[in-house]
């Protein structure tokens, strides 16, 4: 907001216009009068709206007629606008009417900065100068007019003040690099719901489908005086909520935010084509997606917050056509998640998932933040195993003890691993006492303690061939199993129909680990035999309640059927 005068030679929409006396603009003031042209004036010529020509709109909200601001008579041959309320851009928030009107979207595009989709102009888009993200001119220099100056007003005072403008300025021209506003070229009302750079061109997503803009010459700049080409490339409706960019390819969920796409550039059609990534796993979005962000490292991993607030994973290997959906039950009573962020660790390099969890905590809702550390790698100690929700580390060096904290998880029943080791307080789960404090038998140097949580693998009903075709339909009854786990201390595995599976612990100590020390971490093809019930619906599934860590590359049953 910004209080100056305001003089025009007329009061006839289309007359030249000049402002000067500006004061106090963003604590800086213009060293030239700014000109342009009268758009609108109102019926009692109390208020009118301005457009100048370096790309700056003003607005006025109030006016005085033929007086200044503190009430002295101007010539008669002029109207003083004298306002409180000064809009500066084609954004603002306008105090008086009560409205704000700014952009919902922007990014960068060839030296660019873009803005767009403001309530009164949803399909329109600013970019700025070409190198200059903060100068949206469209003048070939920010102090050149595109009128000759004429007579200046220099006194409120004086009955000859006059002003007259001399015609266009010559030096004045518009650039490849200027700055520009562009629409959406629909049939309909296209509302821009996100604008991303992607390859060559302006990739952006609406509510009537995903428009792509670029200069119409690959070797020309993305300018005003190129041609630009707009047009839509499919009939997607996008939604601002989601949306992320995964190496050369767009993820976004449609308005509904119940599906889920992918767009990028295919060579062979020329053009950006969509596939559907939720068709993989068609209800895991229901309700829609309210938060989303892209973990890169060390794996490519897209999050999404549910309407429901759950927490489900998008693994994305586009070069090996991985699109893996994977959902993430929290420990805890009634936890849910309300918001994500990736954000880089400053010690490992990787991205670490941060989250804002809600839970029930000895009969209180606690909102904390949370995130997700980097992952146990080869080469990392068996002591360093973080398996547990919402925990806690407590180390005693160089004297080890017998207590752990968590101060947060008051009177809750926790998991504790100790030194490598699962701690149990006679086969059940320790409970803290209310300062969150558990005394255990014997000391140690590093305790992880926090809420416990189930990581399961359950597969799709599984099929084999028989002499008939498959099995789809038939019974079937598995005998064994092959594993091929990576790293693993602790797992269980079934077979069966889903409503009914009888989970097999798998031992994996072995003498070299006697009672009392932690595991040895087994990277092998196991082999074991399974007791299970036959079933026409069969499933196998591999899980560990145990918060050590639990990897496994693959699974395999000795399965047969009957021809019933």
């Amino acid at each position: 907001m910004i209080v100056l005068n305001c003089f025009h030679a007329g009061t006839v929409a289309g007359e030249p216009m000049k402002l000067d006396g500006m004061s106090d603009l963003f604590d800086a003031e213009f060293a030239y009068p700014l000109y342009g042209r009268i758009t609108a004036v109102s019926t009692d010529q109390a208020s009118i709206e301005v457009e100048f020509y370096d790309g700056i709109w003003y607005r006025t909200i109030d006016g005085h007629g033929g007086t200044d601001k503190d009430g002295r008579p101007l010539p008669n041959n002029y109207i003083s606008i004298c306002t409180q309320v000064w809009h500066l851009g084609a954004y603002y928030e306008d105090a008086v009417a009560g409205t704000k009107e700014y952009p919902s979207t922007c990014t960068f595009f060839e030296e660019r900065l873009i803005f767009g989709a403001t309530d009164l102009s949803p399909d329109l888009i600013h970019a700025s100068r070409n190198g200059s993200i903060g100068d949206f001119d469209i003048l070939s220099a920010s102090d050149i007019s595109p009128f000759q100056p004429g007579t200046k007003l220099s006194s409120l005072d004086g009955a000859t003040a006059s002003y007259t403008t001399q015609g266009p300025n010559p030096q004045a021209e518009v650039l490849a690099t200027s700055g520009m506003s562009l629409g959406i070229s629909s049939q309909e009302i296209a509302q821009i719901q996100w604008i991303r750079g992607l390859v060559s061109s302006l990739v952006i997503g609406t509510t009537r489908g995903i428009f792509q803009m670029q200069a119409n010459n690959s070797e020309s700049i993305f300018g005003p005086t190129e041609s630009i080409q707009s047009r839509p490339t499919n009939a997607l409706g996008g939604s601002r909520k989601g949306l992320t960019t995964v190496r050369d390819r767009l993820l976004f969920p449609l308005p509904s935010g119940e599906r889920l796409f992918e767009i990028g550039y295919d060579l062979s059609a020329d053009g950006f084509t969509a596939q559907e990534i939720s068709v993989f796993n068609s209800d895991i979005l229901d309700g829609g997606v309210s938060d989303a962000t892209l973990q890169q490292d060390p794996e490519p991993i897209y999050w999404i917050i549910t309407q429901e607030k759950n927490l489900i994973g998008l693994t994305v290997d586009q070069a090996q056509k991985v699109y893996a959906f994977h959902t993430h039950l929290l420990g805890g009573e009634n936890a849910t998640v309300e918001s994500v962020a990736s954000v880089p660790a400053a010690d490992s390099g990787n991205d670490e998932l941060y989250m804002v969890v809600t839970r029930t905590i000895n009969e209180t809702v606690v909102k904390a933040i949370e995130y997700i550390p980097a992952p146990w790698e080869i080469g990392d100690s068996t002591e360093a195993q973080f398996f547990v929700d919402s925990g806690t580390l407590t180390t005693h060096s160089p004297s080890p003890s017998n207590t752990a904290t968590a101060a947060h998880l008051p009177l809750t029943s926790v998991d504790i691993v100790a030194d490598g080791e699962y701690i149990t307080n006679n086969g059940t789960r320790y409970i803290t006492n209310g300062s969150g404090v558990v005394t255990l038998p014997d000391n140690y140097t590093t305790i992880y303690m926090g809420l416990p949580y189930t990581s399961e693998f359950l597969s799709m009903p599984v099929v084999i061939p028989d002499p008939q075709g498959t099995s789809f339909g038939k019974m079937q009854l598995a005998s064994g199993f092959n594993a091929y786990i990576i790293r693993t201390s602790a797992y269980e595995v079934a077979a069966g129909h889903p409503d009914s599976l009888q989970w097999q612990n798998i031992p994996l100590r072995t003498p070299e680990d006697p009672l009392g020390s932690p595991i040895t971490p087994v990277t092998d093809i196991q082999h074991g035999r399974l007791t299970t019930n036959s079933s026409r619906s069969y499933v196998m599934g591999a899980r560990s309640q145990i918060p050590l860590n639990f990897e496994m590359a693959a699974i395999s049953l000795y399965m047969e059927s009957s021809s019933r």
